[in-house]
């Protein structure tokens, strides 16, 4: 492909341009995981065959490797080339049919401009992966063209990788916890631990930002192993100082259930901070087990006989057969929190919740429902059935020091309530111990 461009720049006359449009497939690695390489690589041939029908006879389309595509757009000036990326939005905006599916698809573009922007190859296509990359966080679905301020954005957001990078190697990111409580009594069900990071010199930065930037420059796997041994280290701290913590949800990339070592190492850190396997619980989302695979399946088995748990994050939003579910080694639902926003207002969010509680009462496993922040959606979700809830109705995700006060005042505040329901004060408790 650089031939390509050379030649056409090469031969691009004085005041014409060449444009170079990346293209990068949104959210094709969730196609991978939920429906298996062999659908993906289907659907990067429609998707390909759909480019070329919307470049002209003199255009070029190659593939750069894995989801990215490349438009070399001899003798077109920029608006030419928007209209060409317009054109790409708009006919990816039909859904590709996989098998009996139809996929919905769409792709984030970047487009850099000879002579305008640069002059060689390899500036032109970092400009074009740089707006290309400005596309995805302006919402995906949607093209870039290349302006100066980018260069600055690019250079940030390579200084965030390696930021990360250290952070990971020092150690130096952090697990906050937030409590799942039980809707029948009050009672602690669990934690949740999440990942924070804070950096000496970007600050605080939201784990919106640096998870998928984790995913994307392939630091998710070691981010998932570290959460685990970090929340058995916690446990086993708080477990010496007696608090009653019954479990710890930790989530993991579908990468990490591609290791076929996953279970062995999982055992060897509950065995090196003395923890039975029931305490730790981990989160996969759906596309996890809907690997075409079978490493994930039998890693899933591999973890379930050893006693951990497993849990379906952020159900409800993927393709999972349910006929599959009722078939996986499997111990709870979540709910998504995106259900939970309008459930005591939208019908259509109501059912939904109602299908998952049902499915999880049919399948005989507990069912989260994260999110939640108001005492009308608790009150709902316990009518459903719904067994455990957590969101910021009962508290955020907390530093361990802040989680261990929060845990006492709630045991506080149930001990209070359990008196208030046997109609009993704590003069008139000592009244009846007395007389007894």
């Amino acid at each position: 492909m650089r031939h390509l461009i050379t030649t056409a720049i090469d031969a691009c006359p004085t005041g014409g341009h060449v444009a170079l449009a990346f293209l990068d497939v949104d959210h094709f690695k969730d196609v991978n995981d939920t429906l298996g390489h062999a659908a993906g690589d289907e659907l990067l041939v429609q998707l390909a065959q759909r480019l070329r029908e919307q470049i002209g006879p003199e255009d070029m389309l190659g593939r750069l490797g894995g989801d990215e595509f490349v438009v070399l757009l001899p003798h077109r000036n920029a608006q030419d080339a928007e209209r060409v990326a317009a054109g790409i939005t708009e006919a990816l905006a039909v859904p590709l049919r996989l098998g009996s599916k139809l996929m919905p698809m769409s792709a984030s573009i970047g487009i850099s401009l000879y002579p305008d922007h640069a002059t060689d190859i390899d500036t032109l296509m970092q400009q074009a992966d740089a707006a290309m990359y400005m596309a995805k966080q302006a919402g995906r679905s949607t093209h870039c063209m290349f302006s100066v301020e980018m260069n600055g954005l690019a250079e940030q957001r390579l200084a965030m990788i390696a930021a990360l990078r250290r952070a990971i190697a020092d150690n130096a990111l952090s697990l906050f916890y937030q409590p799942q409580i039980r809707s029948c009594d009050g009672a602690i069900h669990g934690v949740e631990a999440l990942a924070r990071w804070h950096d000496a010199a970007l600050g605080d930065v939201s784990p919106a930002k640096f998870i998928p930037l984790a995913e994307e420059c392939g630091l998710i796997e070691q981010i998932g192993l570290w959460s685990v041994r970090e929340a058995c280290r916690q446990m086993a701290t708080w477990r010496r100082a007696g608090l009653n913590i019954p479990s710890v949800s930790v989530n993991l990339s579908p990468l990490n259930f591609r290791n076929v070592a996953l279970a062995a190492r999982l055992k060897d850190v509950l065995t090196e901070c003395a923890l039975p396997p029931h305490v730790l619980m981990l989160e996969i989302t759906e596309g996890t087990f809907m690997q075409d695979g079978a490493a994930a399946l039998e890693t899933m088995h591999a973890i379930r006989e050893l006693g951990v748990g497993l849990s379906v994050d952020d159900f409800g939003t993927g393709y999972s057969s349910l006929s599959r579910l009722a078939h996986l080694p499997i111990r709870e639902l979540k709910i998504d929190r995106s259900f939970m926003r309008d459930i005591d207002r939208n019908a259509g969010a109501l059912t939904i919740a109602t299908a998952v509680v049902r499915v999880g009462q049919g399948l005989g496993l507990t069912v989260v429902a994260e999110g939640v922040e108001t005492e009308s959606q608790r009150k709902m979700l316990a009518e459903l059935g719904c067994d455990v809830v957590q969101g910021f109705l009962y508290a955020p995700a907390l530093a361990p020091v802040a989680f261990e006060r929060w845990l006492i005042e709630h045991c506080a505040e149930q001990a209070k309530a359990m008196l208030g329901r046997l109609d009993l004060n704590p003069a008139g408790v000592a009244a009846v111990k007395r007389s007894a």
